[in-house]
């Protein structure tokens, strides 16, 4: 009987250990889902304003891309935690642009990541699992 208790005690701390680890990966796999839709959020805005014909499309697959990426975010924390995180990664990327209209410093720093993110995310959240485990 006390072996079947240990067993049972084991087997549920086992259990919180790994959903602990899970929450940790999912919080900062959702955290980098919200800085790229702010990424594309002001990129896609930014094209936007500029009113170049050639540029709406472009403007248009990046609009499209920050709401994959807000979606997939959801998938990990609550739409009100992953707005929070949105603003305050809006706020800082904005503060790193020298104007309004220069984007190359949010694409050399973001542009691939995201990419990346969107197109294999069960490969970046394996990774933030592997990375949280103590």
């Amino acid at each position: 009987m006390r072996s079947s208790i240990l067993y049972l005690l084991v087997g549920m701390i086992g259990g919180l250990v790994t959903s602990a680890h899970a929450d940790e990966a999912d919080v900062a796999f959702s955290k980098e889902l919200s800085e790229c839709s702010a990424y594309y959020d002001i990129a896609s805005s930014t094209l936007k304003e500029m009113n170049v014909p050639q540029m709406q499309n472009i403007a248009d697959k990046l609009f499209k891309s920050k709401e994959a990426s807000l979606k997939m975010a959801e998938k990990y924390q609550t739409p009100e935690k992953v707005k929070q995180q949105i603003d305050e990664a809006k706020k800082q990327q904005l503060a790193l642009l020298p104007n309004d209209k220069s984007l190359m410093s949010l694409m050399e720093q973001y542009r691939q990541p995201c990419q990346s993110y969107l197109a294999q995310p069960e490969k970046r959240l394996a990774y933030w699992q592997m990375a949280t485990m103590q």
